[in-house]
């Protein structure tokens, strides 16, 4: 349990394999009072990582993420090979010649982020978080992935909390900054999501489809997450965090649907990763 946080003690909320939910502060989260608790603290669900090898690899000699694909014919999953113009983490991006993006010191400055001013100190920034997050899970093999979209983005304290609306229309260094401060005291620190660890999380969605019967429907939301999505609102509306039970597995919400979310993973030489199966005015 990290410090700061307790576990919680409502139904449904307190096994491993149905969803560990943590919320921050100190008091006790019961049936009670879980439904004010969800709108009003941070939540995270725990993630087991029993084979870390599996997360991490090496190229050139440093750590890197291993990044899967997952093939909805099939249902299964492969490896993507590192790409030095595509798929990589953790890296910077800075366009085809080396001067846009992570190289445009105001896109830092604009965001709140001080302490940087070009790529190469991004890229020591991101190999660090990332080192750091690799230890982590190699200690404890697991990690925790906030239970909802990550909201109150246009402020300066951004939430991970049932019922929330501001969850669009910043920049990616907007949220790369306000979501390493969600969490960051007592020794531990929230960052947006990796690649990684967000393929972590489908895989265990998907192997716990595997082990039982009851369970296929995790499995199949892994790779078809139509009925289990915000797509496509008839008001062309984004919806807030957490709005239907139907979107979570294992109490993790809206993976698929309502909004897209950015991840530290590049994508290409122009772009990061996205991430959520269609979102609400688009499927």
């Amino acid at each position: 349990m990290p410090k700061g946080f307790v576990a919680s003690k409502a139904t449904g909320e307190n096994t491993v394999k149905d969803g560990f939910v943590i919320y921050q502060g100190t008091e006790d989260v019961t049936d009670a009072n879980k439904d004010t608790a969800m709108t009003t603290r941070n939540q995270f669900v725990w993630v087991p990582v029993p084979d870390p090898s599996k997360m991490f690899t090496t190229h050139e000699g440093k750590d890197v993420g291993r990044l899967y694909n997952f093939n909805k014919s099939t249902k299964s999953y492969t490896e993507i090979a590192w790409n030095d113009a595509g798929y990589r983490e953790p890296d910077v991006v800075t366009g085809s010649d080396g001067t846009k993006y992570d190289a445009v010191a105001s896109n830092y400055s604009s965001a709140g982020i001080t302490e940087i001013t070009n790529a190469n100190q991004f890229k020591t920034q991101l190999e660090t978080a990332f080192a750091e997050m690799k230890t982590s899970v190699e200690k404890y093999h697991g990690f925790y992935i906030g239970r909802y979209e990550t909201g109150a983005v246009s402020t300066v304290k951004a939430v991970t909390v049932k019922g929330n609306l501001d969850i669009v229309n910043q920049t990616w260094y907007k949220y790369y900054q306000i979501s390493k401060d969600i969490v960051n005291t007592n020794g531990i620190k929230s960052s947006m999501i990796w690649e990684s660890q967000w393929d972590q999380t489908l895989i265990w969605f998907h192997t716990q489809g595997e082990e039982k019967t009851e369970n296929s429907y995790k499995k199949e939301y892994v790779y078809d997450s139509s009925r289990n999505g915000y797509y496509l609102a008839s008001d062309r509306k984004v919806t807030e965090t957490g709005s239907s039970l139907t979107y979570a597995i294992n109490n993790i919400y809206d993976m698929a649907g309502n909004a897209y979310e950015w991840m530290l993973v590049t994508s290409s030489d122009n772009c990061r990763g996205l991430r959520g199966r269609g979102i609400w005015n688009f499927w």
